[in-house]
C-alpha cells in the first residue's frame, strides 16, 4: 500500500481516469492530475479533441466529524481521517468575438453552455460511479473510506475558455489505529 500521500495522487489519477472513461469519446485528449490550487487554462482549445481534464488536489485536512475541518482539539490519538479535497475541472473552447468584433452568436453560445452542462453532469456521474464502487477504491487507500461531493460550478468564460468543476471530499483513514 501506497504512503499517505501517495494515497492521495493515487486517488487523484483514479478520479481522473473514472471522469475521462464517463465522458466517452468526448472527452478531451488532454487529461492530468495538476499541482497548485489553480488549473492553468493553457491548453482549453489545443488537439483534435479540444479541451483539458484535470484533477487537482486543493487543501488537505484533519476530521474527526467528516467532512468537518478538525479545529485543533487536543488528543492522544491520530484525527481519525484526513480529507482531500479534489477539483476535478473540465475545460473547452468557448465562442468569442470576431477578428470584426462581433459577439459570437446566441446558437454557439447556447451550444456551449449545453456541453458546459453535459459535461459537467457527466463528470459528476462518472465520479460518484467510481466512489459507490468500494471493490476499486479501497485497495488504494487500504481501508474503508468516506466521500462527500461538495459545489458543482461552471467557469469562465475567460480566455476562449468554459466549462466546470466538480468538487468532491474524501476522508481517508488513518494506516493504524489508536
Amino acid at each position: 500500500m501506497a504512503p499517505p500521500i501517495g494515497r492521495v495522487f493515487d486517488v487523484a489519477a483514479h478520479l481522473l481516469e473514472c471522469a475521462a472513461l464517463s465522458l466517452g469519446e468526448g472527452a478531451p485528449a488532454r487529461a492530468c492530475v495538476v499541482p497548485g490550487q489553480q488549473v492553468a487554462w493553457d491548453n482549453c482549445c489545443s488537439g483534435e479533441q479540444g479541451g483539458q481534464l484535470t484533477v487537482n488536489v486543493a487543501r488537505l485536512y484533519p476530521s474527526r466529524l467528516f467532512p468537518d475541518l478538525d479545529q485543533g482539539r487536543p488528543s492522544n490519538c491520530i484525527v481519525p481521517y484526513m480529507v482531500v479535497q479534489y477539483n476535478i475541472t473540465i475545460l473547452r473552447c468557448s465562442p468569442t468575438q470576431t477578428d470584426r468584433g462581433h459577439p459570437p452568436s446566441c446558437a454557439s453560445l447556447s451550444a456551449n453552455a449545453e456541453l458546459t452542462l453535459q459535461d459537467l453532469e457527466l463528470v459528476r456521474l462518472g465520479v460518484a460511479c467510481c466512489l459507490l464502487d468500494e471493490d476499486t477504491l479501497t485497495p488504494l487507500l487500504g481501508q474503508p473510506y468516506s466521500w462527500v461531493f461538495g459545489d458543482s460550478v461552471t467557469l469562465g468564460p475567460e480566455g476562449g475558455c468554459a466549462g466546470s468543476q466538480l468538487i468532491v471530499f474524501v476522508g481517508m483513514p488513518p494506516c493504524y489505529d489508536c
